[in-house]
């Protein structure tokens, strides 16, 4: 396919036409899932046609094709209408759009702008909170699968720039998957729950939270973690598994008089722990 000067005429022709006529669903959709080869083999020609490629309205228009299935690119996706792309990324649907975005906001050149400011500006969007809280259990469950200890300060960055952006405490919700990232170092993974459970504290995963935490008995930020994972537990009751592991937390820690550690007592007590609470 790809020339010297770009796409072979013929192919631009065919492809014009396709884009000229009344909608073909599935011409488009074709364009749509090669959208990232055409704009490497010709950023000029895809350049010279945003106008039919690039909006994300119509729902058969190919970028919305490409958003959710075709090939990453950061620089095709910095050139969508951010307001429609926020709109787009709400939907019930965006699983495919999410992941594309999240890769995008792990670049450092930040195609996006700052991850903070995106991130603030799509959770303010009608059900903006639940998509951001989806694209960061998805960077989650990402990290968790990677074997790059790179991708893994990375995504603990958007975290942080999560944090920093001041954002509605259901948006955070999602951040509960890295408690599965193993590459994320535990003093690190300590200090960006403890951060988020002051802003959010029911988290995806809360049983495992305190299994995590439980690694490091002595921390002041476990001590909290496990609190925090008892005093919001489920309505209807606490799960034994959560209570058995926060008690052994407790167990396992300094006996020293310090608010965290009389907070995760208070916790255990109130779960109906008295026994472990009071180390009987």
């Amino acid at each position: 396919m790809r020339t010297a000067d770009g796409l072979p005429e013929e192919l631009t022709a065919t492809l014009e036409a396709l884009l000229g006529a009344e909608p073909d669903d599935q011409a488009l959709a074709v364009i749509g899932f090669c959208l990232t080869l055409l704009h490497r083999c010709d950023p000029a020609w895809t350049a010279d046609h945003v106008d039919t490629l690039l909006p994300l309205e119509p729902a058969w228009r190919p970028a919305r094709v490409w958003l959710a299935h075709g090939k990453p690119d950061a620089a095709l996706l910095a050139r969508l209408d951010r307001t429609g792309l926020w709109h787009v990324l709400c939907a019930p649907d965006a699983e495919g759009s999410l992941y594309r975005v999240f890769l995008a906001l792990l670049d450092h050149a930040e195609p996006l702008g700052p991850a903070g400011e995106f991130l603030a500006g799509l959770a303010g969007c009608p059900g903006g909170a639940v998509a951001v809280s989806a694209m960061l259990s998805l960077l989650a469950t990402y990290t968790a699968r990677s074997e790059s200890g790179e991708v893994a300060e990375r995504a603990a960055g958007l975290w942080r720039a999560a944090l920093d952006a001041g954002l509605p405490a259901a948006a955070l919700r999602g951040v509960g998957h890295f408690v599965f990232a193993t590459r994320l170092d535990q003093h690190l993974w300590l200090e960006l729950t403890v951060a988020t459970l002051a802003q959010q504290p029911d988290l995806e995963d809360a049983d495992y939270l305190v299994k995590r935490a439980g690694r490091t008995p002595a921390s002041p930020g476990a001590q909290f973690i496990a609190a925090a994972a008892l005093d919001h537990g489920p309505v209807n009751g606490y799960r034994a598994r959560t209570v058995r592991r926060a008690a052994d937390l407790y167990a396992a820690a300094p006996a020293e008089n310090t608010p965290e550690r009389e907070a995760l007592r208070v916790a255990l007590i109130n779960a109906g722990a008295i026994d472990d609470a009071y180390g009987s």
